[in-house]
C-alpha cells in the first residue's frame, strides 16, 4: 500500500453556522477529532490539519495526532489551505484531502479509497454516491506537486481537473461523502 498523508482542511471560520467547523460537535466529539480517529483507524499515519491562527491554542488543547499548519490568509479559500498542507508533505506517494465539514464519511469509505489508490497510485481517487462525487479525495504525489503552483483564482475542483485528467471514481454506499455541514439545519 502506498504511503498516504492526510490534510484536514479546517481553516474556515464557519460564518454560516456561527463557529469554526473544527469546533462543531457530533456525539460529544469535535468534528476534527472524529475525522482524525477515522483516518488513523484506516491506516493513515501522518495527518496535517490546516487551521486559522485564532484556533491554534484551542487546537493545541483539543486535537491530538496532527501537525498543525496555520493559514493566515483564509480569504484565499480552500485551495490556499490545500497548498499550505501540501508544502508540508515529505515523501508520501499521495495525499487525502479531507474537509472538516464532512465528519459523516464512513471509515469503510476511507479504507476503500485508500485501497483503490493502492491499485492506481497515479490517479486522483474520488468517491461517488448516487452518481455524485464527493469528499475526501486522494491526490497522487505528482498532481499534489502541481497544486503548489496552481492559480488561486480557480477553486479546488477546477484545479484538480486542470492538473490531472486521470481520475478513478469509486462507487460507495456512503451518503456522508456529499454531506458537508454548513448550517445548523445540516447538523440534524
Amino acid at each position: 500500500m502506498p504511503e498516504v498523508a492526510a490534510i484536514i482542511l479546517a481553516a474556515g471560520r464557519g460564518n454560516r453556522i456561527g463557529t469554526p467547523k473544527l469546533k462543531l460537535v457530533s456525539g460529544n466529539e469535535f468534528f476534527v477529532n472524529i475525522i482524525v480517529k477515522k483516518l488513523l483507524s484506516s491506516g493513515v499515519k501522518r495527518i496535517i490539519c490546516v487551521i486559522h491562527p485564532d484556533d491554534y491554542d484551542w487546537a493545541l488543547e483539543n486535537v491530538s495526532s496532527v501537525e498543525l499548519v496555520l493559514n493566515r490568509e483564509t480569504e484565499k479559500g480552500m485551495l490556499f489551505s490545500v497548498v499550505l498542507g501540501i508544502k508540508k508533505l515529505a515523501d508520501e506517494e499521495g495525499v487525502i484531502l479531507f474537509p472538516v465539514d464532512h465528519p459523516r464519511v464512513e471509515e469503510e469509505t476511507i479504507k476503500l479509497i485508500l485501497e483503490t489508490f493502492g491499485r492506481y497510485p497515479h490517479k486522483i481517487i474520488k468517491p461517488s454516491y448516487e452518481n455524485r462525487t464527493g469528499h475526501p479525495v486522494i491526490i497522487p504525489r505528482d498532481a499534489a506537486g502541481k497544486i503548489k503552483f496552481a492559480s488561486e483564482v480557480k477553486g479546488l475542483s477546477e484545479t484538480l481537473r486542470g492538473i490531472c485528467n486521470d481520475i478513478e471514481t469509486v462507487k460507495v454506499s456512503d451518503g456522508g461523502i456529499l454531506k458537508n455541514i454548513n448550517t445548523a439545519e445540516d447538523l440534524n
